[in-house]
């Protein structure tokens, strides 16, 4: 009888040859799904954070007292949100790159208004009701915010050569100030 020798010492040597770009090729992808998803959240984060927080303390100020409205548009005003931008950022533990941000057709407004608020005295008549005037100060804030994402491995590098490009059309506009 002949007896059929196998020698399979090869054969897993060919599988893992196989298998490995294939695995590599999935690894780098999930990282890469990652690390967009990951900059994506944190450039909304870092938007949200710059409408929430800008603040013009004298113009502020100057508008409550002449009861007069003052915009900022163009340059002044993309500079104006760059740096609160760039201060949002740097409030947060973990950092976008900000060579890659563009900021355009910035907008800055504070405007003066007034509110009326109704006061009833509790168990009052009608008769106790009174008119509180306040003097109020709001802000209006616009801009085109934009930021490229660059890929971490090589695998994405050739198909992202530009990078990913995020928009955000920022638009905030809330009450700063009342005064009585």
């Amino acid at each position: 009888m002949l007896k059929v020798v196998k020698n399979e010492q090869g054969q897993a040597m060919v599988e893992y040859a196989l298998v490995l770009p294939v695995f590599l090729l999935l690894l780098m992808f999930v990282i890469d799904v990652g690390w967009i998803t990951y900059q994506k959240v944190m450039f909304n984060h870092v938007c949200r954070r710059t409408s929430w927080d800008i603040s013009l303390p004298q113009e502020e100020e100057w508008v409550m007292t002449n009861n007069r409205p003052i915009v900022r548009s163009g340059f002044r005003a993309n500079r104006i949100l760059r740096e609160q931008f760039s201060k949002a950022n740097e409030d947060t533990t973990n950092h976008i790159d900000l060579s890659n941000v563009s900021i355009s057709n910035g907008k800055v407004s504070i405007y003066p208004g007034s509110k009326v608020y109704k006061y009833n005295a509790p168990r009052g008549v009608p008769s106790d009701q009174a008119d509180v005037h306040f003097g109020t100060t709001t802000i209006e804030i616009q801009g085109v915010i934009e930021y490229t994402i660059e890929p971490l491995t090589p695998l994405s590098k050739p198909f992202f050569r530009d990078g990913i490009n995020l928009t955000n059309n920022l638009y905030k506009a809330r009450r700063i100030r009342m005064q009585s």
